[in-house]
C-alpha cells in the first residue's frame, strides 16, 4: 500500500507531502490541485512501467521542450510480528 506521496515542483505543488491511509479522500475547491494529485499518481505509474511522457500524459505533451524527471522509492511496509 502506498503510504506517502511527496511532490516537488509538480504542477502547482512546489514542496508537498500527502500522507495516505487505507482510504484517502481528496476534497477541495475548484483549481485547488485535486486532479494534479491524480496526475502525479498517473505519472508515477507510467514511468514505473517505462512509458514516455506523451504516453503517460497525452499527445499534447509531445512538444514539451523542458525536461522533467521523477524519483520514487518502494519501501516495504513494516509488518507487526
Amino acid at each position: 500500500m502506498l503510504t506517502k506521496l511527496q511532490l516537488e515542483r509538480f504542477k502547482n505543488f512546489q514542496d508537498s507531502e500527502l500522507i495516505l491511509g487505507p482510504l484517502t479522500l481528496l476534497v477541495g475547491t475548484n483549481a485547488s490541485g485535486k486532479s494534479n494529485i491524480r496526475d502525479a499518481f498517473r505519472f508515477l505509474h507510467g514511468i514505473s512501467r517505462g512509458y514516455n511522457l506523451a504516453e503517460i500524459m497525452g499527445e499534447k505533451y509531445v512538444e514539451v521542450e523542458c525536461c522533467s524527471g521523477a524519483e520514487f522509492e518502494v519501501v516495504p511496509e513494516k509488518q507487526p510480528f
